[in-house]
């Protein structure tokens, strides 16, 4: 299943980007304490990691926690106008 290679993966090369995959796999099935482990990993590594954020948002969302889904918001859209920011910097038109 996609899981176990996601899994073996995550396990392999300890990237955060199966990590991710993975909380957002189990979020969308609706598994959400594996969904929070998996996205926990990437937090404590990459605190700000906007995928990790914006499914934390999602995450606390669904389970009717939205002070804490407000939070993880507000630092998703803090870090995607940063990453904008930098990318109009460094766009060729500019």
């Amino acid at each position: 299943s996609i899981e176990v290679l996601l899994l073996r993966a995550s396990n392999r090369f300890d990237s955060l980007y199966y990590y991710n995959l993975l909380g957002a796999l189990y979020l969308q099935k609706k598994e959400y304490p594996a969904a929070k482990s998996f996205l926990s990993v990437v937090e404590r590594k990459s605190p700000m990691d906007p995928s990790m954020l914006f499914n934390m948002a999602v995450l606390h969302y669904e389970t009717g926690e939205m002070q804490t889904a407000m939070i993880y918001q507000n630092k998703f859209q803090q870090t995607s106008a940063q990453i904008d920011s930098h990318s109009d910097k460094n766009s060729p038109n500019q």
